[in-house]
């Protein structure tokens, strides 16, 4: 390991966004997590042809938001603590 420490993991060793330094590897790591609970649509819902967002089942926004929450570091809390819902915690991070 060279000298690297351990970071914290979430659920199934996911390691957590630390900032700038990881958020690419950390975006692609959840976007595939999340797609494969089937929880992806709550983060990044589809747009209508009228421009709105396809409704989001609750449970599923709820635990989309949840994972996304745990998966970064504290650091990172200001920045989506006022977030209500999954896509804006996404649209936050990015």
């Amino acid at each position: 390991m060279s000298g690297e420490t351990l970071q914290p993991n979430l659920v199934g060793g996911l390691f957590k966004l630390k900032g700038t330094q990881n958020y690419l590897d950390w975006k692609f790591q959840m976007q595939n997590y999340l797609d494969n609970k089937g929880l992806w649509s709550a983060a990044s819902p589809k747009i209508k042809a009228d421009g709105s967002f396809e409704a989001v089942n609750s449970d599923r926004d709820r635990q989309s938001r949840s994972l996304l929450c745990m998966s970064i570091e504290p650091v990172c809390y200001p920045k989506v603590r006022a977030a209500k819902t999954a896509q804006k915690v996404w649209t936050m991070l990015n």
